[in-house]
């Protein structure tokens, strides 16, 4: 859960997470659980459809195989199509922790590659294992009191307010070189429905709210005819796309950017408004600007 820098998070009432991706809703009602859910996460590697006794390059192949399993089964009962119905589901938050952590970059399964094997020459899940260990993850989970898996427009007219902060982190736009919406970059949120319709709408939507926010995208040109510059501030950091990167070109630069409803001298009395927000976001998000799930930091050329 992100929270915005400067503000004053103990007088915090609500805290609510929503994704239209009904296993990522899924996967944070588990972890809410916490104690529960690790329980569950450890059975499943010592007794479960994720133990084996094999070593090396066999360990190896054994994960890859479970992950290609779940990612090619087109079946009309496949997991990744068919998530849960009523959460927390806990057989299915395992599974899918599971492929989460798996995949390239932590995109959706049916999106990325197989990653799952970390610097411990064991599967990444263990990464999350050791999180779920830890008092401060346990403490942040435990806070977030709603959990839901709505359309954003619904989500945000539930909760729009004075009192409210949203930090937006949609599926980045994407055209093919005709112009026209591939919908690749939502496949890799788990949805293909968030077209350029969808980023129009919530631009719109946006200008109309009550609350703060602070909107995370990769920049296009229409974000400046619906968030011009003179009225939002804009907040952008280059890149180097190391790991994030399907070619051999090691040095494909991009930028990210963060975009803010409100003025944030007036509350974080800093000058240095902008490296002050990135920084903060990137320490929170294990040194990546935008957090790329359960994953490994994605290797950025960013300052300390």
């Amino acid at each position: 859960v992100y929270t915005s820098p400067g503000l004053d998070y103990s007088k915090v009432t609500n805290i609510v997470y929503n994704d239209y991706n009904k296993h990522m809703a899924n996967l944070f009602a588990c972890l809410k659980e916490h104690k529960k859910f690790l329980s569950c996460i450890e059975n499943e590697i010592s007794n479960g459809f994720l133990k084996t006794d094999k070593k090396n390059e066999e360990y190896k192949q054994f994960y890859k195989d479970i992950f290609y399993s779940y990612k090619h089964d087109k079946s009309s009962t496949n997991f990744l199509d068919n998530p849960p119905v009523n959460i927390p589901d806990f057989d299915a938050g395992v599974k899918y922790a599971f492929l989460l952590t798996s995949t390239f970059n932590g995109v959706f399964p049916r999106s990325g590659g197989y990653s799952g094997i970390g610097g411990t020459n064991k599967i990444k899940l263990y990464a999350l294992i050791n999180k779920l260990k830890k008092k401060e993850y346990q403490d942040k989970l435990s806070k977030i009191t709603n959990i839901h898996s709505l359309d954003f427009e619904d989500l945000i007219k539930m909760y729009d307010s004075k009192d409210t902060f949203f930090y937006l982190d949609p599926p980045y736009f994407s055209n093919d070189e005709n112009g026209n919406d591939t919908g690749k970059r939502a496949s890799w949120y788990g949805t293909k429905e968030f077209n350029q319709e969808a980023h129009i709408r919530l631009l719109e939507l946006l200008k109309t709210t009550k609350s703060r926010w602070a909107l995370s995208y990769y920049y296009f040109p229409a974000l400046e005819e619906y968030l011009p510059k003179d009225k939002y501030f804009w907040i952008t950091k280059d890149f180097f796309r190391s790991s994030a990167s399907f070619s051999e070109n090691k040095d494909i630069k991009g930028s990210e950017l963060l975009i803010l409803n409100y003025d944030p001298n007036h509350i974080t009395n800093n000058t240095e408004i902008s490296e002050k927000l990135v920084d903060e976001i990137e320490e929170i998000n294990g040194g990546a600007f935008i957090n790329s799930g359960f994953d490994e930091p994605i290797k950025q050329e960013l300052p300390d």
